[in-house]
């Protein structure tokens, strides 16, 4: 019998997705990891290479001993004072659950960060989304954005405000503005994609905590301001998210251990 090289000495974790976190400093900390089990010793042909004798050939199983089964979890990278600077050999490749934990954590907010590096799954260009679920000893909330005009804005006036909602054409992007979202009497907010066609018109408070489906990496927000002197706050956006076409549309809040 031959056995297929290429298979048997092939990870067998389909999505990877890396998880880290971010201290309020800045520091990265990285989950703990594991080694694969040894498949070096075992040829295409299931023959182990460290033998000549026919009884110790081992017809494509590798020779695992207790020393191999044992090895406990590592971490052996340090964190950094930067965001931008994230080590892709710090991660686990093997398993599909990660754990980062911290001895002595610093107060304030942590970032916790879960990023698709390795999603195959299905046959159109976008795949199918990897989803995935974080449960922390702490209670987690979401990590709000935060773009907006003058508070309050002038009279007789025209600001523009450019968002980045990101080019990954296997994205749906939302832009949800705030509450606070409100314009004076008269005055409009107007809602433009990346080739300047118009999205949406508003007026008042009509878009206060509206989330908006946008089909483009830009949106372009104009406040045209009359001169009556009857301003409002301006505008606030509170959050944008990407969301793969493959995930259904319902939200699945993070957990908090023993929930």
């Amino acid at each position: 019998m031959v056995f297929d090289e290429a298979d048997y000495m092939t990870r067998k974790l389909v999505n990877d997705l890396d998880l880290y976190l971010v201290s309020p400093k800045g520091q990265i900390y990285y989950p703990w990891r594991l080694d694969s089990l040894p498949t070096q010793n075992v040829n295409s042909n299931g023959v182990d290479v460290n033998s000549n004798k026919l009884r110790d050939r081992t017809s494509g199983f590798e020779k695992i001993t207790k020393n191999d089964a044992e090895k406990s979890a590592y971490r052996d990278c340090k964190g950094v004072l930067s965001t931008d600077i994230v080590d892709s050999e710090c991660f686990d490749r093997i398993n599909n659950v990660e754990v980062v934990d911290v001895d002595n954590p610093e107060m304030g907010v942590w970032q916790v960060v879960a990023r698709g590096v390795d999603v195959k799954s299905g046959n159109s260009p976008c795949g199918k989304a990897q989803l995935a679920s974080i449960v922390s000893d702490f209670e987690l909330v979401e990590n709000l954005y935060r773009e907006e005009s003058p508070h309050p804005y002038p009279a007789n006036a025209k600001i523009t405000g450019i968002i980045d909602a990101g080019d990954d054409g296997c994205l749906e992007h939302y832009v949800t503005f705030s509450a606070e979202t409100s314009l004076g009497a008269g005055d409009i907010i107007y809602l433009y994609d990346e080739r300047n066609r118009l999205i949406g018109t508003y007026v008042g408070n009509s878009l206060a905590n509206q989330r908006i489906l946008v089909h483009t990496r830009f949106l372009k927000i104009i406040l045209d301001s009359d001169n009556d002197n009857s301003q409002g706050y301006g505008y606030s956006v509170s959050k944008i998210e990407h969301i793969p076409y493959g995930v259904l549309q319902v939200l699945f809040p993070p957990y908090k251990k023993g929930e």
